[in-house]
């Protein structure tokens, strides 16, 4: 399986590495200042249906853990492309695929 794949039925920890994230409430002119909890990872299928993560709060500036959403129970894989945000702001890095694998035959 490639790197970034799991489970349609989502609860994979996705780990998410950068810089700058919002760790003090206290950093001026920063998007959404006075939250560190709203970040969220959104999967965008090839369809356009688009999905969030739970929020969740950097585990410091650099890394923070987003689990995958159920993504459903189609037969056939899918592939998302991963982003992130932050409140209303999505931010303008390159995204991630993610591929959703089918579950296993019965």
């Amino acid at each position: 399986s490639p790197p970034f794949a799991g489970p349609a039925s989502g609860g994979e920890q996705l780990t998410v590495t950068g810089s700058g994230f919002a760790t003090d409430v206290s950093r001026p002119g920063f998007p959404d200042t006075g939250f560190v909890n709203d970040y969220r990872c959104k999967f965008v299928g090839t369809d356009g249906r688009s999905l969030l993560s739970e929020a969740v709060t950097p585990i410091n500036s650099t890394m923070m853990v987003c689990e995958t959403p159920p993504w459903g129970t189609s037969e056939i894989a899918s592939t998302a492309s991963v982003t992130l945000v932050k409140g209303a702001y999505e931010y303008p890095s390159p995204s991630l695929p993610y591929s959703f694998d089918p579950p296993p035959p019965p």
